[in-house]
């Protein structure tokens, strides 16, 4: 199905709107998508005072940028404002929505030559113009004659992650016996890249850093992938596209219903005591505090990028976790 007038900022306006960088808000193009959703459930065990019935569903989606009414590729920014416009995301014609875009991360240069396809930023070399060791390589992305350039700048960025997940998925099982009854819900998404904001500011080497930092590159510790210690500005590359995919225990309840010949004597019509637990396990090796981010950065809701901005994770509040009991009293 495409869905047409596709709504977001396009910051490619003319000059004759008085500003060579204002943001307007318009219809950019089409998108398509195309998917599978399937539920089934099934009541597994049906005996005597017991009965099992269990829930899988299971959806699948995939969207395509089929057009854009400018024609060129529109690149806009889901980092917060203080990262200076870095840009973070792309829409382009064939490609799913929202990819992220950044440099090709390719590890530390160890020193000597540098390996071919890569190169380092600029500000990687010291003052005599020789590279450094222990500085972040990047590869590089040829020009229109298949040429390179030397040097790592904003012509080298490309795709390096899609948010989209490959499918997501739930499971529910109930249990009942006599009084008793409990529900477990799963669920849980594979594939989708998150594009960890949150990590390109610990590792900028002007504020606090993860306990990752320690195992910078020193001359006497060269078997390590985290570039030397330095202040260096935000790295939007691909070393913070960390892959998604997780399942949790989204809740627990256990029920219990007060038999009748209680409830007869105290006069009370019915009575059914519950305990729940939210969000209580969560496997993924996503290192964020949450795979199920919904960070909007800079553009947010209020400007109209929230329908491209996905995937970013920045000071993201992980799922609160919770314990409830209730009482439900019926005279």
């Amino acid at each position: 199905i495409d869905t047409e007038d596709l709504l977001a900022v396009d910051r490619a306006s003319n000059f004759y709107l008085g500003a060579t960088d204002l943001d307007v808000l318009r219809n950019v193009g089409a998108i398509n998508n195309s998917g599978i959703e399937l539920s089934i459930t099934s009541t597994n065990i049906n005996t005597s005072g017991f009965t099992w019935t269990s829930n899988v569903n299971f959806s699948r989606n995939r969207n395509e940028v089929v057009e854009l009414s400018s024609g060129t590729e529109l690149i806009g920014s889901g980092a917060p404002g203080y990262f200076s416009g870095a840009t973070t995301y792309i829409l382009r014609e064939g490609e799913p929505l929202g990819q992220f875009w950044g440099l090709d991360y390719q590890g530390v240069y160890q020193g000597g030559a540098i390996p071919a396809g890569t190169a380092l930023a600029g500000s990687s070399f010291d003052g005599d113009g020789n590279p450094i060791p222990g500085e972040p390589l990047f590869a590089e992305v040829a020009d229109e004659e298949g040429l390179f350039d030397g040097v790592i700048n904003d012509n080298d960025r490309q795709i390096i992650g899609d948010p989209n997940p490959d499918f997501a998925f739930g499971l529910t099982n109930t249990f009942s016996y006599k009084s008793f009854d409990l529900n477990i819900f799963f669920q849980g998404a594979v594939g989708g890249d998150i594009y960890n904001l949150t990590a390109i500011q610990l590792y900028n080497g002007d504020s606090n850093a993860l306990t990752d930092i320690l195992n910078s590159w020193t001359p006497q510790n060269t078997d390590t992938d985290i570039p030397r210690a330095a202040i260096r500005g935000r790295e939007r590359s691909s070393r913070f596209v960390e892959d998604g995919s997780y399942i949790r225990l989204k809740n627990l309840a256990l029920g219990y219903s007060l038999p009748n010949r209680i409830l007869d004597r105290a006069g009370i019509g019915s009575a059914r005591l519950t305990l729940s637990a939210q969000n209580i396990l969560t496997l993924t090796s996503y290192s964020g505090l949450d795979p199920e981010v919904s960070y909007f950065g800079s553009g947010g809701e209020s400007s109209g990028e929230s329908n491209v901005i996905q995937g970013h994770d920045y000071g993201n509040y992980p799922n609160l976790s919770s314990l409830t009991f209730g009482i439900n009293l019926q005279f």
